[in-house]
């Protein structure tokens, strides 16, 4: 809208194609951003197309959500909420928001400063927090990858190994549970990494200040080079 006519969103629509009609969806919590354009991982549907998945703000970007709605009522169930008194995050300044739910919705992958740095957390359907899923004073970035069958997530971080440059970012993984968090790519330079379709293989464009890049194939289950 121009100027400041900002408008906090209470609700949404979800068109049904077929039956020629709108479900009208109320959200319990006014937004002024309601992502519902597909980018940035804002908005998903589920396999079955029987929920869709809506992140929102509030106004002065102290609270952020992500609902599941139902796409037959348009009932709207709270599964993952962060809030604070000044300005919450929902992803490093440098990587897109990174949250993610597994096909089953089982399972809620959410990125949270809650604890003072920027880990993964696990969430159930209900929004009752699994487990935290990293930790420690570091920072996690972009979710790369989430396999559902395995249990296992890629992700971006920094500030994990002791004495690089901060801001040489690295790529791990790690269960669902927490455990078995992994370094992939243990050379010390920046890792601008992206995952094969099939989640075999990552293409990893390695760089430094002083160095031009080098790009290398890798294992993306052992973080070996492969070419």
């Amino acid at each position: 809208l121009p100027g400041d006519s900002i408008v906090p969103v209470t609700g949404a629509h979800i068109l049904d194609r077929e039956a020629g009609t709108n479900v009208a969806v109320e959200l319990p919590v006014p937004v002024l951003q309601l992502g519902i354009t597909g980018s940035a991982a804002d908005s998903v549907w589920s396999p079955g197309s029987d929920r869709v998945y809506l992140s929102g703000i509030t106004r002065a970007s102290k609270s952020a959500y992500l609902w599941a709605v139902d796409a037959a009522t348009g009932k709207a169930t709270l599964v993952a909420r962060d809030t604070t008194r000044t300005f919450v995050e929902i992803a490093p300044p440098t990587d897109p928001a990174s949250w993610y739910v597994t096909d089953d919705g089982q399972d809620v992958i959410w990125w949270s400063e809650r604890d003072g740095w920027g880990h993964l957390y696990r969430f159930g359907p209900d929004g009752v927090l699994k487990n935290q899923i990293t930790s420690g004073p570091w920072q996690v970035g972009r979710v790369l990858r989430v396999d559902d069958k395995l249990k296992q997530i890629w992700f971006t971080a920094r500030g994990r190994e002791p004495n690089r440059f901060l801001y040489y970012q690295a790529v791990y993984r790690a269960n669902f549970d927490g455990s078995g968090v992994t370094l992939l790519t243990p050379e010390d330079v920046y890792h601008d990494v992206e995952m094969s379709p099939s989640g075999r293989f990552m293409v990893d464009r390695m760089s430094r200040i002083e160095q031009p890049p080098e790009t290398v194939l890798r294992d993306a289950a052992t973080g070996r080079i492969l070419r």
